[in-house]
């Protein structure tokens, strides 16, 4: 009865011209006018975007072929099309300029809405002008939202001004050069635990990652060099290293398109989660290295340690005293009553947060970078046997020939001045580092502020200025051969046709008074670690058999830019898959 009734009650509302249809709700008419309201924006700002680059083309400024609806993606999607979906995005610039031989050093680039617009720099001119400039042009916004999930808030990466002339005063005494001669025996105690695991491996055969091994090794450097502990990461699990890579992991990738990654609500929660796990360890031992140091202000003899952090603890204290004969500003977060006569007994809440946000900055860079130089120096040296040959004649010649692997390290250890003397080993690593650099540079403008460049000036507002360290590293304007491995470059005097024809176009730490504070740890690191491992070992890459057991990454593209070992960006930069490997003895085990 009830169904007749609502048949007969819908067909008499057909007969007058319509019918009891539910009518939208006011949920639904939101969420349109809501869309409405996006797609508008979205629209109006991508006009913007695009008359920004059309005007700019018409004033004859420089830059690929430009599309109205797509700017430059359409273009960069084309001239990718054959590389792996991984690739750094990094590449694009020097893709640019081999196929538009045109294009001079420095262009606009327009991937919105993708990234921002964008100055590019592929030559050592730009990029000089930008981190040399006075006062200093502020780091580009991006950059934060990439370190924040690994550091925090808080590091000398991302600060400006005065904080940051401050903070980077507190840790120079970490990174200086005779500093760094004391840590020495702690690199080369966990180079000895490396080159065990390599025998363990030449023993089995099989393919292992090399970055992994080597990541594994320089988090254990890292911790021992900055906090003075000992986390064994290369034998044992470690909370501290599970939660960083887990961090960079969750980091969505630039060229990542799948929206569920980018916006997918979990990560945030990871996000905390693995935050609280690294400051938590971190916290702990500067709380420990803080006691020991007050217990000496108080008379009570503290155990002293070689560790970064205890230097930046004794210049924070004597700061506090007002003995420290600094010039650095105090810290923002730091009020002087000029009434204390001793060291505080209990940490500055700001500076404790502060300085844990920077000790994961050193954490983070000095495994992350330091493993990816030490296994692309490998990679390279494996490649081009004469250049091998003759960074193993150079070891036995400074640290003499036929020493057991015990000998080598007790030598290095006593007397780290013996690396200076490896000058063929540091211009291997300086050239893969040329080769493969871990970093750009991003800034972005200050108002008023034009780049110069070939008597032209660019427009900078609105503009990220990307100077691209890996199309620096191999612009032709710089850098005879500029694709091939040639150590000797670094080596030869000026008029040698292999002298490079810029030396600051070299710049994988950045140059400038905001360089990387702790290159020169890395590349002491990155040495011990060749003087140890090449004596024993062979290494080759093992790519080929890796795609063919995991499918060549589903059958696409291996290779960028003809190079199967390409760098990708999983929170810095490092080798595809992990630079698969097999390694094997190069002698009978002396050990």
């Amino acid at each position: 009865m009830d169904a007749n009734h609502n048949a007969s009650r819908i067909g008499t509302d057909l007969r007058y011209g319509h019918a009891s249809l539910p009518r939208p709700s006011t949920v639904v008419r939101l969420v349109a006018t809501l869309c409405a309201i996006v797609v508008l924006r979205f629209v109006t700002k991508l006009i913007k975007q695009r008359r920004k680059f059309v005007s700019l083309q018409k004033k004859g400024f420089p830059m690929p072929p430009h599309s109205f609806l797509l700017g430059h993606i359409g273009l960069v999607a084309k001239l990718t099309k054959g590389w792996p979906r991984d690739f750094h995005g990094h590449y694009i610039a020097a893709e640019l300029r081999d196929r538009y031989p045109a294009l001079p050093p420095v262009f606009y680039l327009d991937l919105w809405p993708t990234g921002p617009p964008l100055v590019v720099m592929t030559a050592a001119g730009g990029a000089a002008e930008i981190a040399l400039r006075e006062p200093q042009l502020p780091k580009y916004e991006g950059v934060l939202g990439f370190l924040q999930p690994l550091i925090g808030r808080h590091g000398l990466v991302t600060m400006e001004g005065a904080e940051w002339k401050y903070w980077r005063a507190i840790f120079n005494p970490g990174f200086n050069a005779a500093h760094l001669q004391t840590l020495v025996p702690g690199v080369v105690e966990n180079t000895l635990v490396l080159c065990e695991i390599l025998g363990e491996r030449a023993g089995e055969g099989g393919l292992f990652s090399l970055f992994e091994t080597m990541s594994r090794l320089t988090m254990d450097m890292s911790c021992l060099a900055t906090l003075g502990s000992r986390l064994n990461a290369q034998r044992q699990g470690c909370e501290l290293v599970s939660a960083f890579r887990s961090q960079a992991s969750w980091i969505p990738s630039p060229n990542e398109t799948n929206p569920f990654k980018i916006f997918n609500p979990v990560r945030h929660l990871v996000y905390r989660y693995n935050r609280r796990r690294m400051d938590r360890y971190v916290s702990t031992e500067l709380d420990a290295h803080f006691a020991l140091h007050a217990q000496g202000q108080n008379g009570t003899r503290a155990k002293r340690s070689k560790a970064v952090v205890d230097l930046a603890l004794e210049t924070y204290l004597a700061e506090q005293r007002g003995s420290s004969g600094s010039a650095a500003p105090p810290a923002p977060q730091q009020a002087t009553n000029g009434t204390a006569a001793k060291a505080p007994m209990v940490m500055d809440a700001r500076f404790k947060q502060f300085a844990v946000s920077q000790m994961k900055l050193f954490l983070f860079a000095g495994y992350d970078t330091t493993a990816s130089a030490a296994v692309y120096a490998i990679h390279l040296l494996s490649l081009y046997p004469a250049t091998l040959q003759k960074a193993r004649e150079e070891h036995d010649a400074v640290l003499g020939a036929n020493l057991t692997r015990a000998e080598t390290a007790a030598l290095i250890s006593q007397q780290p001045h013996l690396l200076n003397r490896l000058a063929y080993t540091s211009a291997a690593i300086k050239e893969a580092l040329r080769l493969y650099p871990p970093v750009s540079s991003t800034r972005n403008s200050a108002p008023g502020y034009k780049l110069v460049s070939q008597a032209q000036e660019f427009e900078t507002q609105g503009f990220m200025l990307w100077g691209v360290h890996q199309a620096i590293h191999r612009a032709e304007e710089h850098w005879p051969s500029p694709n091939r491995f040639i150590p000797d470059r670094w080596l030869v005097s000026p008029g040698h046709e292999l002298y490079p024809r810029d030396k600051e176009a070299w710049r994988p730490f950045e140059k400038g008074p905001r360089n990387c504070i702790g290159q020169e740890l890395a590349l002491l690191e990155v040495k011990v670690i060749l003087a140890m491992v090449l004596r024993d070992f062979d290494f080759a890459d093992a790519y080929t058999e890796f795609h063919a057991e995991h499918g060549g990454g589903g059958g696409g593209p291996t290779e960028v830019r003809g190079d199967r070992a390409y760098q990708v960006l999983l929170g810095s930069s490092k080798p595809n898959n992990g630079y698969p490997c097999k390694v094997s003895r190069r002698v009978p085990s002396k050990a």
